[in-house]
Parts: structure tokens; C-alpha cells; sequence
């Protein structure tokens, strides 16, 4: 065990008290014909309760803070039942904020322990006992806990005293997570056998005590110790000016006022305890400390609601307190020492969000109000990974495999946003065909201090092979392959081997255009739609291109009887205008074709026209005239008999020739 030191005073405390007649403090009303055994305050000057005994009759009235005065007392519904019971409640005591009584019944056994008991919605629960850390088979008294809830110091009686009120202060700490450790008692001279009544002011390091010892003045008189460390005491200093040879008990400081009230017997009539305060200024004061205090309610229903306040060292992350607020009102109120040191609050309850303040703990007072939210807002930004083009989605939201009621809203295209719950684990599935599963973690079991989330989900799309076989090449050329489905049609290159092939991941369902032309050879296009089309392999011919090399040229159609191209005929002669300037060395003819409808001398000039027409084209996407010639055919060379509708069609065509090189 580690030794305390105690340090005596420099200069005379005592001093600090003015002599003075006791007055009856702040308005607490004791009932007719009773005598006054026990009075506490809680540390933020807000309430205060008191018990009175008349003859055999016992009672205990709690007050509250009206304006500058208490109300009126009230009875404490489980305190009378323990009276009842016989089980001899005594000396209750407040917690800050008065939201806990602490108080010393008799137990299972019939000895006296310490218990404590919680307003809740209003109601006082049941007494708990605080364990056996801090009750043992002797009798536990006059509970007094400190500000933050961490320190208790209580009396146990001492065997063969001059007075069965005396007995030796004891004190356990608790940790912010509630396990209290095994009580030690003060060493001396803070007890010295004849201790009673301690009080832990709201700095959590001034103690006041009555206590019965040589040098007092007769009977119980209030002392003063200060702890400087968690080691150190002040040696105790008597408040000469206030004892007298009678009884002053149950010291409590009234921190709005600066006055220490106690209980006392009347100098006229020595049988009547009543209560006093007087005012105490300089090194008799606690230590100042920052109050922190406000409302906690649910940011949805506006209502209060319950709460825990969470305290940490800004430098550590070390929990120093915790605190919770009245669950009826939401109101909370607690101190910290004022030391100038940076401090986290954690205003948090299950389920919901939490609300984090840095604080530098040095005014006087501040008022906190925090509403707190149970649910937090998800937009979901979905996309496919490669192209970023927005996806719509099934999405489905589940915890530990069980699927949740939630369900999305559509914002835009691949955009949603849906509505979850804070306390749960969540995996997000999303879904679509022709792309691999998406999952996505979000937790909400950790602290939340944002409502709203926004997160971007890619989609890998599902691939599938293309096979090119190039004939007529023998070395190594480059084949462009564009994806239609996309929102800006992706171009891939690949380059086949010197055999001519090639092989292609793309992306299955997908439409694309495949589009050869190297240079000097003629080109090959074609459009594959792997969503409707089982087509894998792409077999291209293409010829060398030399004198006399002929190609039809795809796709290109005119009005009916006119000789207007079609705007559906441009990608095509593009691809034409593509290879006259990659291979810039030919002369070529440009030849339209009719079917045998219609007489030979009008086909002929139709077809003439149709010619000139796609020669007028190329030139003006900057091909050369003296590399173009237009000459129409009319019905004279047909490929197939003009035997069908479907042959006519085919016989209607435009080609290019290569008719001659500038070289």
C-alpha cells in the first residue's frame, strides 16, 4: 500500500472564518417538533435533504432549489417504506446533481450497509447495494461521494469509543466504468477515533468533518483537510471560530452561497438540533471548478431523454468521469476541477449518436444543450468501375445474414440514399446483372457523430473473351474495338499476333463495334452485340491494297430515287475517308450500282449522280480531287441475278477501285 503524507498548514486556515451567529440557511423548513439528525446538499446548490426524528417517528424530506430558496420537503417514497421495514434508514447524502441518494440501511443480516438509489422517469428505484468493496460486516455511515462520482468516503464505527457516534473515515475509489475498489481508512490524523460525518466538497479534494479530539472545544467540532495529490493531505485544521462546546455535525458546502452549513444545538435550548450556516472565504473555499450543465433530448421528437456524459484527458484519451442526466428531464449537471486542462465530453446513449466537445476546462460555467439522433442518412454514389457511367442496382441491407426492412430511395441514376438505424453492423449488397456481387461494410456500432454519409460504390462488370482471327496479314497489326454501351463509347486497342490473331477481355453483354484498317490493306468493320449475339469470334479477310483492289463499301444507301445519302451512310464513308488519307498514294473510283428496275439510260444517270455524290463527300473531308473519280454503272454489273428482293438489294452498292498510285 502506498503511503499518504500528511502536510501541515502555513498559515492559521481558521482564520478565514469570521466570528459569527449562525443563521438559519437558505430556507429549509424543519418540521414542527422534530429534532434535525442529518442535513446534505448537492454540489451544484440545487437540492438538499434532511432527517428529523420525533420520539420514535423518523422521516426524511428532500428539498428543491425555488428561486433563492428551498421548496418546501418532500417524502422520499423508499426511504419511508425502509422505515416501515425497520430497516433503520440514516444520514442520506446527494450525489452532484441530486439525481442519487446514497444512505445507510441495515441489510439482509441486520448490519448496516451503504446503498444508493437512482431517480428514474421520475421514480426512485430500488435501493442497490454498493458491494462488498465497501460494506463489510461492521456498519457503513454517512455516505459522501464526490462531484465526479469517482471518490466515496464513509464512517465505520470504532469499538469501545467514548461516543457510538464516532468511528474512522474510510474512502474507496471507482473507476469511470463503475467497479469500486476496497475501502482503505484515512491515515492519521484524519482519524484518530472520533471521526464522523465527512464531507467531500464539489472540488473533490476538501474534506470537512466532524470530529471529537484533544484540543477541540467540547463535543463535535467541524475540521478542514485538503488533499494536494492523490498522496498528500493538509493536516486538519479546526474552524475554531464556528465550534462551540456542543455538537457541530454534518458540514456541507453551499457553493451558490460560499457558506458551510451544519447542524448544531440550540446555545438556549440544548435539546433542539437546528441548522446554521455561516460564510467562509480564502483557503477555506474548495478549489474552484468549471460547472458543465444543460439539457439532452432526442433531435427527432425533441423530447428528453437519457444520456451518459463520458469525460476524457484530451492528451491520453484516459477516461477521467462519467455522468448521466436526469432521464425525466434530461437534465445534467456536473463539475470539473479547474485546472486549465483540455478535456473531451461524450454526450452519448445506446442506439444513438454521440456529440464530442473539446474543452478547455477554466470558466466558471457553461451551459451545454446537445440533441442527440438515432438514425443517420446513407447516399449510396454507384458506379461501374471502369467507365464510371451511374448504375442502377438492387441493393439489399442486412445484419449478422438477416435481411432489413429498409428500403432505398431513388435519387438519380446510380444514386440513392436510404434511411439506417445507429447500433448495428451493416453489410450492404448490391446487385446487377452482367456485374459481379458488390459488398459494403457499414458500421453504426461505433461512435457516430455525423448524420449524413455519402460513399461510392464501383461495380466490376463481368468479362468475357473476344477471339480475332485476321486473314490476309501476316504481321502484326492493331484492331479498335468500341464499346457502344457506354456513355462515351470506350475505345480498346489490341494488337494481333504476327498470325493474325488476337484474344480480348470485354465486358459481357456489352455492344461494340470492331473496326480494322491497317495501313495498306483494305478494312473491316462490324458490330457485335454480345447481349443478343452468341458470336465470340471475329474472322476478318482483308486484301492487300494494290491496282485494280476492289471493296464494297457497307451501309450506304440514298433516298429513294435520289441521289441524297443517308445520314445513316456516314460512319461508313468516314471509315473510307480514314483509309484514303492513311494510304495516300492511290487514285481510286468511286462506282454506285442500281438494281434492273427502271430504264437503263435513267439508271445509268442515277447511278452516275449517286457516285458523284460520295465523291463530293470525301472531298469535303479533305480528300483530294485528282485522287477521285465518280462513274455510275447503272444495272451492268450486277453480283447476283436480279432475281429477288433480296438480291436487288444487294445489287445496290457503291464500291471504291484502286485505279492507279502516285508513285
Amino acid at each position: 500500500m502506498k503511503k499518504v503524507v500528511l502536510l501541515a498548514a502555513a498559515t492559521a486556515i481558521f482564520s478565514a472564518v469570521n466570528a459569527q451567529v449562525p443563521t438559519t440557511p437558505i430556507g429549509i423548513t424543519i418540521p414542527e417538533g422534530y429534532q434535525t439528525t442529518s442535513f446534505y446538499i448537492s454540489g451544484n446548490g440545487e437540492k438538499a435533504i434532511a432527517g428529523f426524528k420525533k420520539d420514535e417517528s423518523v422521516k426524511f424530506l428532500l428539498y428543491e432549489k425555488q428561486g433563492s430558496k428551498f421548496s418546501n420537503g418532500e417524502a422520499v417514497p423508499f426511504l419511508d417504506q425502509l422505515i416501515a421495514d425497520k430497516k433503520n434508514p440514516t444520514t442520506p447524502s446527494l450525489s452532484h446533481d441530486g439525481t442519487r441518494i446514497y444512505f445507510s440501511a441495515k441489510n439482509e443480516k441486520g448490519d448496516n450497509d451503504i446503498f444508493y438509489s437512482d431517480k428514474d422517469k421520475g421514480k426512485w428505484s430500488e435501493p442497490v447495494n454498493m458491494g462488498e468493496t465497501i460494506n463489510s460486516s461492521a456498519n457503513e455511515t454517512y455516505p459522501s461521494v464526490s462531484s465526479d462520482g469517482l471518490s466515496i468516503y464513509f464512517i465505520r464505527p470504532q469499538n469501545g469509543a467514548k461516543d457510538d457516534r464516532c468511528g474512522t473515515i474510510f474512502t474507496s475509489t471507482r473507476t469511470p466504468y463503475g467497479e469500486w475498489s476496497e475501502a482503505t481508512a484515512l491515515v492519521e490524523p484524519l482519524n484518530l477515533g472520533c471521526e464522523t460525518a465527512p464531507y467531500i466538497a464539489p472540488d473533490n479534494k476538501t474534506l470537512y468533518m466532524s470530529s471529537m479530539r484533544e484540543g477541540g472545544k467540547g463535543g463535535f467540532d467541524i475540521y478542514y483537510a485538503n488533499k494536494v495529490s492523490p498522496l498528500y493531505w493538509i493536516l486538519p485544521v479546526a474552524l475554531d471560530t464556528i465550534n462551540t462546546s456542543n455538537d457541530e455535525l454534518f458540514p456541507v458546502y453551499n457553493a451558490e452561497s460560499n457558506k458551510l452549513a451544519y447542524l448544531f444545538r440550540d446555545p438556549k435550548n440544548k435539546k433542539v438540533v437546528t441548522f446554521a450556516d455561516v460564510s467562509i472565504s480564502g483557503k477555506l473555499l474548495p478549489s474552484e471548478n468549471c460547472r458543465y450543465y444543460g439539457k439532452i433530448i432526442d433531435q427527432e421528437t425533441q423530447k428528453p431523454m437519457t444520456a451518459n456524459i463520458e469525460v476524457s484527458d484530451a492528451f491520453s484519451s484516459g477516461v477521467i468521469a462519467t455522468f448521466t442526466n436526469d432521464n425525466e428531464t434530461g437534465i445534467y449537471d456536473f463539475v470539473l476541477p479547474k485546472d486549465k486542462r483540455n478535456v473531451f465530453l461524450d454526450y452519448s446513449a445506446k442506439n444513438y449518436s454521440h456529440t464530442i466537445l473539446d474543452k478547455n476546462v477554466t470558466q466558471k460555467e457553461e451551459k451545454i444543450d446537445a440533441s442527440l439522433f438515432k438514425n443517420v442518412q446513407l447516399t449510396l454514389n454507384i458506379y461501374d468501375q471502369a467507365m464510371f457511367d451511374p448504375l442502377e442496382t438492387d441493393i439489399t441491407v442486412k445484419v449478422d445474414g438477416q435481411t432489413e426492412n429498409i428500403k432505398p430511395e431513388k435519387l438519380d441514376i446510380g444514386r440513392y440514399k436510404m434511411t439506417l438505424p445507429i447500433g448495428k453492423n451493416y453489410k450492404i449488397y448490391l446487385t446487377q446483372d452482367l456485374y459481379e456481387d458488390y459488398v459494403m461494410d457499414f458500421d453504426l456500432t461505433r461512435k457516430v457523430q455525423f448524420q449524413e454519409f455519402e460513399r461510392d460504390a464501383e461495380l466490376v462488370s463481368m468479362k468475357e473473351n473476344l477471339t480475332f482471327n485476321i486473314e490476309g496479314v501476316n504481321e502484326p497489326i492493331e484492331i479498335e474495338i468500341t464499346n457502344l454501351s457506354t456513355k462515351d463509347h470506350h475505345v480498346t486497342t489490341v494488337t494481333t499476333d504476327k498470325n493474325g490473331k488476337a484474344v480480348i477481355p470485354v465486358r459481357k453483354g456489352d455492344k461494340y463495334e470492331v473496326n480494322i484498317m491497317p495501313k495498306g490493306y483494305t478494312f473491316y468493320n462490324e458490330t457485335l452485340d454480345l447481349s443478343k449475339e452468341n458470336k465470340r469470334i471475329v474472322l476478318a479477310k482483308l486484301e492487300k491494297l494494290q491496282a485494280d483492289s476492289k471493296m464494297e463499301l457497307e451501309n450506304i444507301t440514298f433516298a429513294t430515287n435520289s441521289a441524297d445519302i443517308a445520314s445513316s451512310s456516314y460512319e461508313e464513308l468516314n471509315r473510307l475517308v480514314d483509309l484514303l488519307k492513311l494510304n495516300n498514294q492511290f487514285k481510286v473510283e468511286i462506282s454506285a450500282h442500281t438494281d434492273d428496275k427502271g430504264a437503263d439510260a435513267y439508271n445509268m444517270k442515277l447511278s452516275d449522280r449517286r457516285a458523284n455524290s460520295v465523291v463530293n463527300y470525301l472531298r469535303l473531308k479533305g480528300i483530294p480531287s485528282n485522287r477521285l473519280v465518280a462513274k455510275g454503272y447503272g444495272k451492268s454489273k450486277p453480283l447476283v441475278p436480279n432475281t429477288s428482293d433480296e438480291n436487288r438489294a444487294k445489287n445496290r452498292r457503291v464500291e471504291f477501285k484502286i485505279i492507279g498510285t502516285d508513285l
